[in-house]
């Protein structure tokens, strides 16, 4: 009994032991993680973070789906544009950091950002030089300067360009010259009549952004404070811009999108600079996706539907109204002032695609856009607990604005005013099945074992604990149980020989005398003595007296 019970508290104290180690586990826990996924995700050299951000390895896409005029005729003379939507139009975006210095005293990142676009025909419907019909980026570009001239001047103007041989205002143009820049023969002449507002004949959409730089960008690089991971501290050497007209609206605020704070909650807004739109914008938690094959599962992100409503239901949507109190429709940000090229003023409207969200009448205007929320829609998905953005697709439809007056009176006297969608972009990343495993390996599967393993002491502890001491318990009450035993007159007979007499105590209180001799045992009924009442005595001592013979 004694072995059991030390083998019963031994196991209550090793019980004990693994609930404490449990303990010490879950109260480390947090820090310990906290302290390990700092010591990747910090912008610093040797960092799986840092060599990420320099050279991305999760491939980049950007596809182009060209608007193909159906009506031109019709357009020109009053009725709304009917478009059939061709694409993709796919090209690998290569992103590489260069001119990167270190200022450690402020933990300040500072680069430049190249951007080249390749063609992959073999991820797109034709090449790129297939021909679509679309607006006429460089005359509508000219005949929107001319808006500002006394009425008879825009007329004369307008005569002039159209004498101008071959010049439509919807022409047929490839995809590659509408998407990255052409020279253009009118612009050109332009640039030969008026040096002094027009300094170049090369237009297009992204026109001076192939092999090029976007800007210069001073980042937090996240090693003393990891909530500022990214955010970018000055954009050209300022921390904000000229377009728009409010000081809010030109404040550089957040990321450049590429990264995100660690240990991220459902509640955040994740505020991003685009320098493709010149502006900022957040993101708020949409939902929850599976990448890779399953192998992370990440936190989507996405515009909320105010960011692009008119002014009158956002007001800090007004400080985009360019000039101020010019604002348009809900669903449309005027990019005017901020795709100025080398002086040109380029009526560039952003939406998007087919136009979502977009007013009604913007809708209405234009034949053959079929929005859809998830396919238009643009969204970050990123891993929660290091920040890492590992997943983007970025829409955005580039519109002109065709504003009917006399400018356009040798080309389109009968032209409505709207806005026409030439193209939009999605540009994607997608995580590969190798960056989400090695993610996973560093990050992810050392948390899993760490909470499995804290899991089980607890629950092994307390399994244990719980059922040695209830053995315990119970040991110690048999044991207590014998002991009382032990102390209390038998029930039963119980034999004793004294002096060579056995004597033995009945249950009923009556003795029994045996005589031993010799080791030998001899019985006889008549040396039975047994414990009588007093009558009984008299009676057998009478029935031994001799009796008299005649």
């Amino acid at each position: 009994a004694s072995n059991n019970q030390r083998c019963h508290t031994r196991t209550v104290a090793a019980g004990l032991v693994l609930l404490i180690v449990g303990s010490i586990g879950l109260v480390a826990y947090n820090p310990v993680l906290r302290w390990q996924v700092l010591q990747h995700i910090a912008l610093r050299n040797g960092t799986l973070a840092y060599s990420q951000f320099i050279s991305p390895k999760v491939p980049v896409r950007i596809q182009f789906y060209a608007f193909d005029l159906q009506n031109p005729i019709e357009v020109i003379n009053g009725d709304r544009p009917f478009v059939v939507q061709r694409g993709p139009f796919t090209y690998a975006e290569v992103r590489r950091k260069e001119d990167v210095s270190c200022d450690e005293l402020r933990d300040w990142l500072t680069y430049k950002q190249n951007r080249t676009y390749l063609f992959l025909r073999n991820e797109s419907i034709a090449d790129d030089s297939w021909r679509f019909t679309t607006a006429n980026l460089p005359l509508v570009t000219i005949l929107n300067s001319l808006r500002f001239m006394p009425q008879a001047l825009q007329r004369f103007a307008s005569a002039a360009l159209a004498a101008f041989p071959n010049e439509t205002l919807f022409p047929r143009l490839s995809v590659r010259d509408v998407a990255f820049g052409y020279h253009d023969k009118l612009l050109r002449l332009a640039h030969e009549v008026i040096p002094g507002m027009v300094y170049t004949d090369f237009i297009g959409v992204l026109a001076g952004l192939n092999n090029t730089y976007d800007g210069v960008y001073t980042i937090s690089a996240g090693l003393r404070d990891p909530q500022h991971l990214g955010e970018i501290q000055a954009f050209n050497g300022s921390r904000s811009l000229h377009f728009w007209s409010s000081e809010l609206a030109n404040l550089v605020i957040g990321s450049d999108g590429s990264l995100a704070p660690p240990f991220l909650n459902k509640s955040a807004l994740l505020p991003a600079f685009i320098s493709d739109i010149c502006r900022s914008l957040y993101g708020v938690f949409d939902s929850e996706v599976d990448a890779a094959g399953g192998l992370l599962r990440l936190w989507r992100f996405t515009g909320p539907d105010r960011l692009l409503a008119n002014a009158s239901e956002n007001p800090d949507n007004a400080g985009y109204c360019t000039p101020a109190g010019n604002c348009l429709p809900a669903g449309l940000f005027n990019l005017t002032e901020c795709k100025r090229l080398n002086g040109l003023h380029i009526p560039v409207v952003a939406s998007l695609p087919h136009f979502l969200l977009a007013a009604p009448e913007i809708q209405a205007s234009v034949r053959g856009l079929y929005p859809d929320d998830r396919a238009h829609r643009t969204y970050v998905d990123i891993e929660p607990l290091s920040g890492a953005v590992l997943q983007l697709y970025k829409r955005l439809q580039i519109n002109l604005q065709l504003d009917a007056g006399p400018a356009y009176a040798a080309f389109a006297p009968n032209l409505r005013s709207q806005f026409y969608p030439m193209l939009w972009i999605n540009e994607s990343a997608v995580v590969d099945v190798d960056t989400a495993s090695q993610l996973r390996d560093l990050l992810l599967t050392p948390q899993l074992v760490a909470k499995i393993a804290i899991g089980v002491a607890m629950g092994l502890g307390s399994l244990v604990t719980t059922v040695a001491t209830f053995l315990l318990l119970l040991q110690r009450r048999r044991n207590a149980k014998t002991t009382q035993a032990d102390s209390s007159p038998t029930s039963g007979a119980v034999e004793n020989v004294v002096n060579g007499v056995g004597v033995s105590v009945v249950g009923d209180g009556s003795v029994n005398c045996a005589v031993t001799e010799a080791g030998s045992e001899v019985q006889d009924s008549d040396a039975v003595v047994r414990d009588v009442g007093e009558g009984d005595r008299t009676g057998l001592l009478a029935q031994e007296e001799p009796v008299a013979t005649a």
